[in-house]
């Protein structure tokens, strides 16, 4: 009806993308790197590796274990921008961005 319209218009603009979850469910095998940093490549880019100091901008989801979203990219509409290695991101992103080394 025309109400249920009017409701799902004014919803629409709120609705922003994420990722695909198919992505996020498939099986990956994890490798562990010598620091015991755990990583999976669920996408692995065609691009330059990034260097130690390099500027990149990266979207992403924290999620609990539980599934639940606490902290999103997406949801702000921009990448979080950064100078890898620096410690300017949990020492995990570093590593894992820089190879798990």
């Amino acid at each position: 009806n025309r109400r249920e319209a009017v409701g799902l218009g004014l919803l629409l603009p709120f609705v922003r993308p994420e990722p695909s979850i198919a992505a996020e469910q498939s099986p990956c095998e994890l490798t562990v790197a010598p620091s015991g940093l755990a990583f999976c490549d669920r996408v692995v880019g065609t691009g330059p590796e990034a260097t130690k100091g390099q500027l990149i901008k990266a979207h992403y989801v924290g999620r609990l274990e539980d599934g639940k979203v606490f902290d999103s990219s997406y949801n702000r509409g921009k990448p979080l921008t950064f100078r890898v290695g620096a410690g300017e991101v949990i020492k995990g992103w570093d590593q894992g961005i820089l190879g798990g080394d």
